[in-house]
């Protein structure tokens, strides 16, 4: 997905995008009386990483996914998944992860430049799959 669209879908949504210096956490979301505002680091240091980000708080979005800062480490978990399984589904299709494969993308590095996202992020994504695959047997 292209990143216009990401923005697209935000506004789609209601969800409004702002810039503030957020250096320690990259972005955050937050759910206000039933509106979203997604904040995104102003000094965010690539397009893979605004993509990503983007994405995943998206995904918070979507899934009404949200948590505050005393909740336990399982229902953070049970949210960031939910968060990263959205932001994965619309950065790295599973049709076009295995194109890409197939296409000879085969190590993480290559496969982040050909999705435009971060080489975490693609970690991610990959274990996603492979997961997917392993329970499908």
């Amino acid at each position: 997905m292209e990143t216009l669209k990401l923005y697209q879908i935000a506004e789609e949504r209601g969800i409004k995008v702002e810039n503030f210096s957020l250096p320690k956490t990259g972005s955050v979301c937050v759910s206000i009386n039933g509106s979203f505002l997604i904040a995104l680091d102003e000094k965010l240091k690539t397009r893979a990483e605004e993509r990503v980000r983007l994405a995943h708080e998206i995904g918070h979005c979507e899934n009404l996914a949200f948590y505050n800062i005393n909740a336990s480490a399982d229902v953070r978990g049970k949210h960031e998944s939910k968060a990263n399984r959205w932001a994965i589904n619309a950065l790295v299709p599973e049709e076009k992860y295995y194109e890409a494969l197939k296409m000879g993308y085969t190590d993480i590095h290559s496969l982040a430049e050909h999705f435009e996202v971060t080489e975490d992020f693609m970690k991610k994504a990959a274990e996603h799959y492979e997961n997917k695959k392993i329970h499908r047997r």
